[in-house]
């Protein structure tokens, strides 16, 4: 029989605090608009367990998500690689990676965080029970939409996982949807959850039980093209919008009873780019500046103007990489579950939309998500398209091209291996 539980603890921090997400915010968090919360999914079967987190924080690197995965693996006595650390990728939160381009990382907050992520992982192990699981996916571009052409849609797909008791009572949904959480600009300086946080307010006033948000293929999705204005009250509007979507789903939810789950993972060290040379990015640099002072001449729109500004970004950004390069983290690690019909797949990067919908496509599920952000963050895996096109993406990719496609073939090979093992 498949037991589920599940467990939430609040990790908003103190302040103040370095928030992550944008090299162009000024200061520190001057305060709280919403709590940020970890969330905890727990899956066991036949001798097998699995845990998934998800933490409302931008990233975590290996230096700071391995801690908290063995802390984990060792309370509760399962397989290291079964622990499955998420993060929303939220712009308006902190964030644990080495580099301190967007600020200093507080020992004492991840010392939080680390703290409260075990506790929560040993509470929804303790509240496990016995569930019937349903998948649904549809697409859905009402809060992302490619952030690369305002005139592309994308490949923007809404996933479920959700859990209910023998008596058909809610008990928990696992909301997988890829969008970067970037309404909010650099000048907000107040602690929040993004839009995921807003999407889980609304659902959990709706007594569907508790919800948790992995964020997906966001590597050239975002709400660029889809807010209205970078605020607050946009930020509730699109949450909602993205809650209205996952009630209708549930409503048509079919869910089944399973014995088993199967999970695999593996890992991969792609080839790292060549950069070019110094004089080359000084270069690329003063032609971005120019062509963004002309943009703001003409009086370009928003939308545009962000995308010509994340092309200078990007140029920094690979001025950058060229001095830290072989600091960096380069293991490409792949996980998948399968339950049922259905399956997740994880990577730690910011995999690009087009590649990850191919996949899903081809799998040999009925339903397949896209988990990203999970175990450690190795930067954009831009598809061949954006390399060729430039961009920040692939400007601050620390990969050689063909990364997108790689991942997509080994996610093939995994979802295919794990298949088999449930049949």
């Amino acid at each position: 029989m498949l037991e589920f539980g599940f467990s939430k603890s609040c990790i908003t921090p103190k302040l103040p605090i370095a928030l992550g997400g944008y090299a162009d915010r000024k200061g520190e968090a001057t305060g709280v608009h919403d709590d940020l919360f970890v969330r905890a999914s727990y899956l066991k079967a036949e001798g097998k367990q699995c845990i998934l987190l998800a933490f409302d924080l931008l990233m975590m690197d290996d230096a700071y998500y391995q801690p908290i995965q063995r802390e984990i693996a060792q309370a509760l006595q399962m397989k290291l690689e079964n622990v499955l650390l998420a993060t929303t990728h939220s712009h308006s939160a902190p964030l644990f990676i080495r580099q301190d381009t967007f600020g200093k990382v507080s020992d004492d907050y991840f010392q939080q965080v680390k703290e409260a992520a075990v506790l929560t992982a040993n509470a929804a192990c303790a509240k496990k029970q016995v569930v019937k699981t349903g998948w649904g996916q549809t697409k859905f571009s009402g809060v992302g939409r490619s952030r690369r052409s305002g005139d592309h849609e994308g490949d923007v797909v809404l996933t479920l996982l959700s859990f209910v008791d023998l008596e058909d009572k809610p008990v928990a949904t696992i909301i997988n949807y890829n969008c970067h959480p970037t309404v909010l600009s650099a000048a907000n300086r107040e602690v929040s959850a993004e839009y995921p946080g807003a999407a889980i307010r609304v659902l959990e006033k709706s007594h569907a039980g508790d919800f948790l948000f992995v964020n997906g293929a966001a590597g050239d999705v975002s709400t660029r093209f889809v807010r209205r204005e970078q605020s607050f009250n946009e930020m509730e509007r699109l949450g909602k919008l993205l809650a209205d979507q996952v009630g209708e789903a549930l409503k048509d939810m079919d869910y089944h009873q399973e014995n088993d789950f199967s999970m695999l993972t593996r890992e991969m060290n792609p080839k790292v780019r060549d950069l070019p040379s110094m004089d080359t990015l000084n270069q690329m640099i003063e032609e971005a500046f120019d062509k963004e002072e002309q943009l703001k001449q003409k009086g370009g729109q928003p939308g545009q103007l962000r995308l010509v500004h994340t092309r200078l970004q990007g140029a920094y950004v690979q001025k950058m990489l060229s001095q830290v390069l072989d600091e960096l983290d380069r293991t490409v690690r792949v996980a998948a579950i399968n339950i049922g019909k259905g399956s997740l797949m994880f990577v730690n990067g910011e995999w690009f939309s087009g590649p990850a919908a191919r996949l899903m496509e081809g799998s040999p599920n009925t339903v397949t998500g896209v988990v990203g952000y999970t175990n450690g963050i190795v930067g954009y895996f831009p598809d061949q398209m954006a390399f060729e096109e430039g961009g920040y993406e692939a400007l601050s990719c620390r990969f050689a091209p063909g990364i997108a496609e790689r991942v997509e073939e080994e996610g093939r090979i995994l979802l295919e291996l794990c298949s088999a093992l449930s049949e």
